[in-house]
């Protein structure tokens, strides 16, 4: 199996990058849901590589930061067409700070981009938006757990709570009320319980069209995407 690149694991079959990068893309998003779903979760950028890699069933032979970033924007671009917040506030980096990816959604949405301690606080407010879309766990008098957060070691398919540095975890007074619903939630970076949906294969037998990387919408070649009306690279 090639050592570099992207490769389908299943096949050992070489992807061309636009197509493997939708697709990782696509897992990404998969990832990021499942943790908005989860009050208080985030995601370290290597769960979410590694996450990404499982779901998507691509081996990718690059650096994380060569790879991640473009994805990411991509889940912006489809973040923003869909009216929702910030997924990429959930993702953090080694010093438990957004990712250089939330600044984009920012610049997407038209909104201004901010640093230091605005920055920590605009994605703490993203986040907590998130968790009011998507989870069902929040509390009505939830507030904004403003970082930069803590990250310690992380085991594989394990939550990793938004707790802010120099902080005392919030007590888990909720753990038993939300029992119920966080066995049938995926764990963020696992895979979901839904039955796995059928696999297009081979990839050297392609259909004659393309994956937009604004919609992730297949569309036949040409200099514009006919779903969303966004250029094709």
């Amino acid at each position: 199996m090639a050592r570099a690149g992207y490769v389908r694991v299943a096949t050992g079959v070489n992807l061309e990058r636009d197509q493997a990068q939708v697709e990782l893309a696509k897992a990404c998003r998969d990832v990021l849901l499942d943790a908005a779903s989860s009050h208080e979760t985030i995601v370290t950028v290597k769960q979410l590589a590694d996450a990404a890699q499982s779901r998507s069933g691509i081996r990718v032979g690059r650096p994380v930061d060569a790879w991640l970033g473009e994805a990411l924007t991509m889940v912006a671009h489809v973040g923003q067409r869909l009216g929702e917040p910030a997924l990429t506030s959930l993702v953090v980096g080694p010093d438990g700070s957004p990712v250089a990816a939330y600044d984009e959604s920012l610049r997407i949405a038209g909104l201004p981009v901010v640093s230091g301690e605005a920055r920590e606080r605009q994605a703490a407010a993203a986040r907590l938006e998130c968790y009011r879309r998507f989870a069902d766990d929040v509390p009505e008098d939830a507030e904004p757990v403003v970082g930069p957060l803590v990250v310690g070691p992380v085991r594989s398919g394990q939550r990793v709570k938004a707790t802010r540095a120099g902080s005392a975890r919030r007590p888990e007074a909720r753990a038993a009320s939300r029992a119920g619903g966080a066995s049938a939630r995926t764990e963020a970076g696992g895979r979901s319980a839904k039955p796995a949906r059928p696999r297009r294969d081979p990839d050297e037998n392609r259909a004659p069209f393309v994956v937009c990387s604004s919609c992730f919408l297949q569309t036949p070649p040409g200099d514009e995407c006919q779903n969303c009306g966004a250029p094709l690279r």
